[in-house]
């Protein structure tokens, strides 16, 4: 009896250990891994309950108050009513800041992928240029087009995801890979036949492209939105996996770290044009 109880009790732990593995992964736990000759990856996760958009939100969780806004560009100023992006903008094309939520900013999202075919940040020497759409944009979820970037194939900047689960909300610990995909339609769920630059990898993850908005007014911010498999559309958060070393989304950042342990921090992403 206590034999068999000692299988059972491995089993279990073998099975929980699968579990909470975020990185991409087979069926029987192994991960897959890009390049021959690199050590196999493991891990990735974010924040939780997205980050409290209020002060009064923050004190309740004896977190700081936010920062104050960021003025990317001398000439935005706040308008009383929305205006088309490329009114206010000097170039479609630009980079990519990517931010701690305090303002601390931490490098640029890089033209190399990290070892699973997925993006990351680096110095603005080795920063990625991106392509807006040339036409109004406002308020306006659009897609991000990776100019020269490492994925021809899949050339927009989306959201593949995660092999440990990618439904967002509270308490759900899903997330995403920030990696190069092809065009889905906004507020769309998950494709499952939009090609991804992670299937080189043998993981055919589904994906959504057209998951942006960029604020024109004040900052030149970039959000994201996951839309779920069910239609839902729940706060979205975007992070960064220092285990895994890749920028993903999350719904729940918490729960993220709570499942997997690998400490990921919020992100903010700023366009930097031209």
């Amino acid at each position: 009896m206590q034999f068999v109880l000692l299988i059972v009790t491995l089993f279990g732990l073998s099975v929980t250990a699968l579990a909470l593995n975020p990185g991409i992964f087979d069926d029987d736990g192994h991960v897959k891994n890009t390049f021959a000759g690199t050590s196999p990856v493991i891990g990735r996760r974010l924040y939780a309950g997205g980050t409290p958009t209020t002060n009064a939100a923050r004190m309740g969780r004896n977190l700081p108050p936010l920062p104050p806004v960021r003025r990317r560009l001398g000439q935005l100023k706040p308008r009383a009513s929305p205006v088309p992006c490329n009114t206010v903008i000097p170039s479609t094309q630009g980079i990519i800041e990517v931010l701690l939520s305090d303002g601390t900013s931490k490098g640029y999202i890089s033209k190399s992928f990290d070892g699973q075919n997925s993006y990351t940040y680096g110095d603005l020497a080795s920063a990625q240029t991106f392509s807006l759409p040339p036409t109004n944009y406002f308020n306006t979820p659009i897609d991000i087009t990776a100019v020269n970037g490492p994925s021809p194939s899949q050339p927009l900047l989306g959201s593949v995801g995660g092999s440990g689960g990618f439904f967002f909300g509270l308490g759900q610990g899903g997330y995403t890979y920030l990696a190069g995909v092809m065009h889905t339609a906004a507020g769309s769920p998950p494709s499952s036949s939009a090609q991804t630059s992670i299937q080189s990898l043998g993981y055919n993850g589904p994906s959504e492209s057209q998951i942006w908005t960029l604020n024109c007014d004040l900052t030149l911010s970039l959000t994201a939105q996951w839309t779920n498999t069910d239609g839902t559309q729940p706060p979205t958060t975007i992070f960064y996996d220092p285990v895994v070393n890749y920028l993903g989304l999350t719904g729940d950042l918490a729960t993220y770290n709570a499942d997997y342990g690998d400490g990921a921090t919020a992100m903010v992403f700023y366009f930097i044009p031209a």
